[in-house]
């Protein structure tokens, strides 16, 4: 018997398809065409120096960092902005701060994949060390928020297998800054 490997995009997809058919909502002419954003997490911190200024996380909280590497936008016919000051993590009902990245937003083309290769720090709360150190062994899913004209997106973590992140109380060390 051969194995088909289904990227992890795939997988989330097929698992949206399967769902939906199942519970009997029609599909869109075409199926569902949704963008793929790739990231990396760096790590967790506690103090990140800013062209703005110095923010520190306060007492039971953390600074995680991610890189965001490419979207791919090759499913969805439209030309869109992603913010990514506009990202979450998973719960967005969790307590959390998106701190933003360098520069806008980016432009990503209809059709098309583009590479973003920035990182961007979310704060989050409810970490048990009061330096917030134990949030580098948490493993955080990106949220995007579902806001037209931008199609719907997945978060795809290209290091999802890594359970166990650097820790620097200097965010600036994490990303080379």
């Amino acid at each position: 018997m051969q194995r088909i490997f289904w990227s992890p995009a795939k997988r989330v997809v097929a698992i949206v398809l399967l769902g939906a058919g199942l519970a009997g909502c029609p599909l869109p002419p075409g199926g569902i065409k949704i963008a793929v954003i790739h990231y990396d997490q760096i790590g967790a911190c506690h103090t990140a120096t800013l062209p703005d200024g110095t923010i520190t996380a306060p007492p039971g909280h953390a600074i995680v960092l991610f890189r965001i590497k490419t979207i791919d936008n090759t499913a969805p016919p439209v030309t869109w902005q992603f913010n990514p000051g506009a990202l979450q993590v998973n719960s967005p009902s969790d307590e959390q701060s998106n701190l933003g990245s360098m520069g806008g937003p980016v432009t990503v083309p209809a059709n098309g994949i583009v590479t973003v290769n920035r990182p961007v720090g979310i704060m989050v709360g409810g970490t048990v060390n009061a330096d917030g150190s134990d949030a580098a062994t948490y493993n955080y899913t990106l949220l995007y928020p579902n806001v037209p004209p931008a199609p719907g997106t997945i978060s795809v973590n290209d290091t999802r297998d890594i359970h166990n992140f650097p820790w620097n109380p200097n965010c600036n060390a994490l990303i080379g800054g």
